[in-house]
């Protein structure tokens, strides 16, 4: 009927919106029967005299809906990472990037493309390890560089929220950790400001309306601290002192019971091969106009640049 044909996969909405493949080299890699992912790989456009020896890894998750519509127009997320992209592959936008940065996308095959088995499958894959079967190693073209940290995102559901809800969990199976030096960045990060001088604070992701937590948990655990301590400390501080009393130590009771028991997070596969890794959790509800990105899912892609470039400016390898 002469319409355009969407782009069901991150790599055909890359070449369909003009990013070229001598920029970002995009490939569907079929890692196992049940997972297959895209990935696009950014290497710096100025940088050293040899290659880049070390990588970032960004796994893109989605809410899940909205599976038979473009990849770009499938969520906010979506468009708010290829700009991001776009931004990296140009020396004009980040002269400053200095190690190659790969994304990944699950693809539509099979029902094993959850995010956790897409990470699994990356990694081993990208390692050149086994995983459930056989599995399907990368080009070697595209696994030269060491995996030094890897951020995944994941997009959930927005219907019981009513403000953006921002969750940065580090835990990994059996209390592992990555470098702490990972998650301050990724915290400092959101607390950056734009360099605009004229700023609406609404349009942050971390100043406007909205909450971050270290834990997977409901604010259910934070009603039953503050249940807990209204007796005791009712009568000596304030009400306002003593919600943020109990949602810190809310907060440092979930860190450390999501270590103890779960649930397991997308990134734990990369922690148990050594690879520095988080799970960033996201949901901001509202529509958003068609023709425009939701300022917070854009202040997040902003943020996440800014902690690209922190990890960027710190070459790991001795």
């Amino acid at each position: 009927d002469g319409r355009a044909r969407p782009s069901p996969s991150m790599c055909d909405a890359l070449v369909s919106r003009g990013i070229l493949p001598s920029l970002v080299k995009c490939i569907r890699h079929r890692a196992t029967e049940n997972v297959s992912f895209d990935v696009a790989r950014v290497l710096p456009s100025i940088g050293p005299v040899v290659q880049s020896t070390e990588a970032i890894v960004i796994v893109v998750g989605d809410s899940g809906t909205g599976q038979d519509r473009d990849w770009y127009e499938r969520s906010d997320l979506h468009a708010s990472v290829f700009a991001l992209v776009q931004r990296l592959s140009s020396k004009e936008d980040c002269p400053w990037l200095a190690k190659a940065v790969y994304f990944v996308s699950p693809a539509s095959h099979g029902s094993g493309d959850d995010l956790t088995s897409v990470v699994d499958a990356f990694t081993a894959s990208y390692l050149g390890e086994k995983f459930d079967n056989a599995v399907r190693h990368l080009p070697p073209d595209l696994t030269f560089p060491m995996i030094r940290s890897m951020i995944v995102l994941k997009e959930v559901e927005t219907e019981q929220l009513d403000r953006s809800d921002v969750r940065i969990l580090p835990q990994g199976p059996q209390g592992l950790l990555p470098n702490l030096d990972l998650v301050f960045a990724t915290y400092l990060s959101f607390q950056s400001y734009p360099a605009e001088k004229k700023w609406n604070r609404s349009n942050s992701i971390y100043y406007g309306n909205s909450e971050f937590r270290a834990h997977p948990f409901a604010t259910v655990l934070e009603d039953r601290v503050t249940s807990a301590l209204q007796p005791l400390l009712g009568d000596w501080v304030g009400q306002t002192q003593m919600t943020q009393y109990a949602r810190d130590l809310a907060g440092m009771a979930g860190f450390v019971a999501a270590l103890v028991l779960g649930p397991t997070q997308p990134h734990s596969s990369a922690l148990r091969h050594g690879v520095d890794a988080l799970t960033i959790q996201v949901g901001i509800p509202g529509d958003s106009s068609p023709m425009s990105i939701h300022p917070h899912y854009a202040d997040f892609t902003r943020c996440l640049e800014h902690l690209i470039r922190s990890i960027s400016n710190l070459h790991e390898r001795l």
